[in-house]
């Protein structure tokens, strides 16, 4: 029993062990799935949303158990190490716990002081002998039946949960593939009044007011609406930071 436990807790191809690290890896590729599917759907990135954040832990823990499902569920079930289990373990124990009566019941037989006693002896070797290989035969049976009903709802549970996983993730993937441009823009496009302030500024220097025109035009003209939201919310957040820089000179000065 501890051998299969210690295999089952191994780092081998169906660990637990391993199991838990790849649902590790594979929490944060189902939360940014899940949110990035969010974006799409609302087209828009920059308004706080309860349901883009509950949507992204949801497609978090449903990739995790996913993987857990996956390797430890519906793996090809090891008849082999049960059978092996069952003689190894399971008749052992049955026999060291029926020994000490059985044990008893010899000395009867070969140290009784009449023949009574040795009668009596031999009586509860012919009940406890044959009851100990019916309860242990009994309960294999019910161990493999428990485990045949247990192995099927198992495969039963495991299909319909990955059925129904990847029929969410196709549901969601129109919203993944228009959330991924609108999240790449996001992070990496950046505010053109914001590039011309730093240029400016490394140069020692206030930007123009031609530069500035242009920097405005580029920034609102010709942008998708979820576009313009992106510019609108990261100058926001650039005037915001502007002043805080300016309040800072003035307060040195």
């Amino acid at each position: 029993m501890m051998d299969l436990l210690d295999e089952f807790l191994s780092w081998g191809p169906y660990g637990l062990y391993a199991t838990v690290a790849m649902m590790l890896c594979a929490i944060p590729l189902g939360w940014m799935y899940a949110y990035i599917a969010c974006v799409g759907k609302r087209r828009d990135i920059t308004e706080p949303d309860p349901e883009r954040q509950k949507a992204a832990w949801g497609g978090a823990i449903i990739i995790a158990l996913l993987v857990f499902v996956w390797r430890q569920m519906l793996v090809p079930y090891d008849t082999a190490a049960f059978m092996r289990w069952m003689y190894t373990g399971y008749m052992p124990f049955m026999g060291s716990l029926f020994r000490p009566l059985l044990d008893y019941a010899d000395s009867l037989v070969l140290h009784g002081s009449n023949i009574f006693i040795k009668l009596l002896g031999y009586a509860e070797i012919l009940v406890l002998a044959p009851a100990s290989m019916a309860v242990a035969l009994f309960g294999s049976m019910a161990l493999i039946i428990v485990v045949m009903v247990g192995a099927v709802a198992m495969v039963i549970f495991g299909f319909t949960f990955i059925g129904g996983a990847l029929g969410t993730a196709l549901w969601y993937l129109p919203g993944f593939l228009l959330g991924l441009p609108i999240v790449l823009y996001f992070l990496f496009v950046r505010l053109p009044l914001q590039v011309v302030y730093r240029r400016a500024i490394r140069e020692g220097r206030w930007p123009t007011t031609d530069e500035l025109v242009l920097a405005l035009r580029k920034g609102t003209l010709d942008k998708a609406e979820w576009q313009s939201k992106i510019m609108a919310y990261k100058s926001r957040r650039f005037e915001t930071s502007l002043n805080e820089q300016v309040a800072k000179i003035g307060n040195r000065k």
